[in-house]
C-alpha cells in the first residue's frame, strides 16, 4: 500500500507531449518586450499597475559546454532555437516573450490568471528539457529547465535602467524564494521518513531469503503531497529521488545493526527508473553504493522499479550494467500483464518481482496469470519475486504458481529492523503459524 500511494505521488512516467496544435506569437525584439511591458504597467486599466510575468532557465548548459568541446556553439544554437519553439507554441498572441540571453526567457502574460500562468510556464520547461534530451542525445540528460511566474508592479521599476534586467532579478528573487521553502519541504519529508522491512518467505524452503526493505511514507505522505502541489516537476522529483537514496543509506544502517545482533539476511531495496534516468541522482546513487563496505554490499539485492514500456527495458541495457557491478544481484520489477512486452535478454537481471496488492484470491484469471508470469520468467532464466501478499489466499496462489519469494502482510507481518533467515511454518498454516513457530524454534524473533 505504502508503495502505491508513492506511486501515485510520482504521477505518470515518461515524456508528455503538451504542444499546442496552433502557433503563438514569435519572440520580440528586446527593445519592444520591453517597451510592451512599460505600457502594460502603465495602462490605466492594469489591476493596480501590476502585470504578471514569467522566466524559463536553462540549467545546465556550463556543463555541456565543456563535454562538448568545439561542437558547443552548433548544440547551443540548436537549444536556443527548440526553446523559441516550444515557448512560442504555448503562447496566446495576448502573450509576449523575448530570449534575454542563451539561456533565459522572459514572459509578459496578456491573462492575470496566476494559476493558469503557472501551470503554463510548467509545461512549457518540460517539453523544453524533453525536447532537447530527444533531440539532442549528446546534452545526456544535463540539462533542466527552471520556471518561475510573478506579479510584478510598476513600483519595481521605478529606477530601473534596463526594464527587462530588472525583470530577470526580480524573478530570480521568486526562484529563489521557492527554492528555500521547497527545501524546508523537502527536509520535512526527509526527516519524517522512515523504512520498513517486509521478510520474504520461500515457500520451498520454509525460510525467509532476504528483507524487502519498503518506504514508509504514512507520516511523510501530508508534507510529500503539500510539496507535490507547490513545487515545480524537477524540484519534486529531485525529491523523490532523495527518497530512493535515504532508503538505501537506512538499508545499510539496518545491515549494521542485523549482523551486530541477529545475522545478516539480504536486503531488497528498490530504487524508481527515473531516479536511475536523471543522470545527477544516478551518479549520487552510485557514488553511495561504491560507499558501502564489501562486507555489506554483498547483502544488497537492487530492485529496479517504474519500468513499464520496452523504451524502459532499452535505457536498462545501459543503466543495468554499471548497478550489477556495484550489487550482489539485481531485480527488475515486471507486472503481471508486461510479460509478452518487455524484452529482458540484454539486461543483467537476476530475478523479476511483481506487486500483488490490490489483487484478489478469487479473481478467476489470476492463477492462470500467476502460473504464465512464472513460465516466462524460467524461459528467461529469472527467479520470480511477489510483494504484497495482504491474504493468505493470494500468499498460497503465489506458492502454487511457483513464486520463489513472496512477501506481505499475510505471509510476515513488517518490522523496524531486518529479520534473520528463520525457519517458518508453511503459508497453508498463517501468519500466527509463523510466528509461532519462530519463538518455538529459535527463542523468540
Amino acid at each position: 500500500m505504502l508503495e502505491r500511494l508513492l506511486a501515485l505521488l510520482r504521477g505518470p512516467s515518461g515524456p508528455v507531449d503538451t504542444r499546442h496544435e496552433s502557433q503563438g506569437p514569435s519572440a520580440s525584439p528586446p527593445k519592444d518586450f520591453d517597451r510592451l511591458l512599460d505600457l502594460r504597467l502603465s495602462s490605466p486599466n492594469a489591476d493596480d499597475k501590476a502585470v504578471l510575468a514569467g522566466s524559463l532557465q536553462l540549467i545546465g548548459l556550463d556543463d555541456v559546454k565543456l563535454s562538448l568541446g568545439g561542437r558547443w556553439e552548433h548544440v547551443a544554437d540548436q537549444i536556443h532555437q527548440i526553446s523559441l519553439e516550444e515557448i512560442s507554441a504555448r503562447l496566446s498572441e495576448r502573450d509576449a516573450f523575448r530570449s534575454y540571453n542563451r539561456h533565459t526567457f522572459l514572459v509578459c502574460f496578456g491573462s492575470s490568471d496566476e494559476r493558469a500562468a503557472a501551470r503554463l510556464t510548467r509545461e512549457i520547461s518540460t517539453a523544453i528539457r524533453e525536447r532537447i534530451a530527444a533531440d539532442i542525445p549528446a546534452t545526456d540528460g544535463l540539462i533542466s529547465v527552471s520556471a518561475a511566474t510573478a506579479v510584478v508592479k510598476a513600483a519595481d521599476f521605478l529606477d530601473a535602467v534596463d526594464i527587462s534586467a530588472r525583470l530577470v532579478a526580480l524573478l530570480q528573487n521568486v526562484r529563489d524564494d521557492i527554492k528555500r521553502v521547497a527545501k524546508d519541504h523537502r527536509s520535512k519529508v526527509i526527516q519524517t521518513f522512515n523504512a520498513q522491512y517486509l521478510p520474504a518467505v520461500s515457500p520451498s524452503k520454509r525460510r525467509i531469503v532476504f528483507n524487502t526493505c519498503a518506504a514508509n511514507v504514512a507520516l511523510a505522505f501530508p508534507s510529500l503531497s503539500t510539496f507535490r502541489a507547490m513545487a515545480d516537476p524537477e524540484q519534486y522529483q529531485e525529491t523523490l529521488c532523495r527518497l530512493d537514496h535515504t532508503l538505501l543509506v537506512s538499508a545499510v544502517q539496518a545491515l549494521h545493526l542485523s549482523s551486530k545482533h541477529r545475522g545478516c539476511c539480504p536486503l531488497l531495496v528498490p530504487v524508481h527508473l527515473d531516479s536511475l534516468r536523471d543522470r545527477p541522482a544516478r551518479h549520487e546513487f552510485v557514488k553511495l553504493l561504491d560507499a558501502i563496505p564489501e562486507a555489506y554490499s554483498r547483502f544488497i539485492l537492487l530492485e529496479i522499479t517504474g519500468a513499464t514500456t520496452a523504451a524502459d527495458c532499452l535505457e536498462l541495457v545501459f543503466i543495468a550494467p554499471e548497478l550489477q557491478r556495484r550489487v550482489k544481484r539485481l531485480v527488475l520489477e515486471v507486472g503481471l500483464e508486461l510479460v509478452d512486452s518487455l524484452a529482458l535478454g540484454r539486461i543483467p537481471v537476476w530475478g523479476v518481482s511483481t506487486s500483488l496488492y490490490g489483487r484478489t484470491s478469487i479473481d478467476p484469471e489470476l492463477p492462470a496469470l500467476l502460473r504464465r508470469y512464472v513460465q516466462w520468467a524460467a524461459g528467461e532464466g529469472l527467479a520470480t519475486i511477489g510483494h504484497g501478499a495482504n491474504s493468505l489466499g493470494l500468499a498460497l496462489l503465489a506458492q502454487k504458481a511457483g513464486f520463489h519469494a513472496v512477501d506481505g502482510p499475510a505471509v510476515y507481518p513488517a518490522s523496524a529492523l531486518p529479520k534473520p533467515p528463520l525457519l517458518v511454518a508453511p503459508l497453508d498454516r498463517g501468519t500466527a503459524a509463523v510466528t509461532t513457530t519462530h519463538r518455538k524454534e529459535f527463542g523468540g524473533a
